[in-house]
């Protein structure tokens, strides 16, 4: 459980997830599973973490505790300003 944040590509879902530090892909235009009346999605990729990126020589950390989403996908560190 936590907080995450999905961010939309095309038939593309990217679903951030800030306890785990990882995201995950999700094709919603790939074959799905259905179970028990719920149609489940398998990521095309696996939780995997991004590396923090650089800003005018600040380390912005992608996962940050500090997040502000504003849909369909822009994410912002509210205390270091970071996109």
């Amino acid at each position: 459980m936590g907080r995450f944040a999905v961010s939309v590509i095309d038939h593309l879902l990217v679903i951030h997830h800030q306890s785990s530090q990882t995201s995950q892909i999700f094709d919603i235009m790939e074959e799905s599973k259905p179970e028990n009346n719920v149609v489940i999605h398998i990521p095309i990729v696996q939780g995997v973490s991004m590396k923090p990126a650089m800003v005018d020589d600040q380390l912005c950390p992608m996962y940050s505790g500090n997040w502000v989403v504003f849909q369909p996908d822009y994410i912002i560190d509210a205390r270091l300003g970071c996109l």
